[in-house]
């Protein structure tokens, strides 16, 4: 889904088509007030489960395995995406998209979280490289838990 992207990807998609087009203001307008209205509705719900903005898109990740693994407990899925993100983040350095030990290290102990929640090894590899993708646009620029 669409949400998965960051909004500054989404900006730059609508920039990027608007300059190409030239649409009228007033369909750019009518665009950015859509995503401004996408975001939040996505922070309310996050709100509604506990997880911050940024462990949001994580929860999401898990939603095609949210039957087989949390049998329907969404207090334990929620659970799982906080362990998830405080993996990632509490391994990032800066620059660390750059650093194929950092980004081994964080697949592993990712790996080892889905095992861990019941994750079959055929699912593991590829749902892990789906959320390596998704902390590379999320976190980038980060380092650390903040």
């Amino acid at each position: 889904p669409v949400f998965y992207g960051s909004l500054q990807e989404q900006l730059e998609a609508m920039i990027k088509d608007y300059k190409i087009h030239r649409k009228d203001e007033a369909t750019l307008l009518k665009e950015l007030m859509a995503l401004r209205d996408q975001e939040e509705r996505q922070a309310a719900i996050a709100k509604t489960k506990g997880l911050s903005e940024d462990e949001f898109p994580f929860y999401s990740l898990w939603e095609s395995y949210a039957e087989k693994l949390f049998k329907g407990n969404d207090t334990t899925r929620c659970i799982f995406t906080r362990e998830l993100v405080q993996i990632i983040l509490g391994r990032t350095v800066i620059d660390w998209v750059d650093k194929p030990d950092i980004l081994k290290e964080i697949r592993r102990a990712i790996k080892k979280l889905l095992k861990d929640c019941g994750m079959i090894d055929i699912e593991t590899e590829p749902f892990t490289r789906e959320i390596m993708e998704l902390a590379k646009v999320n976190f980038k620029n980060r380092h650390g838990i903040h």
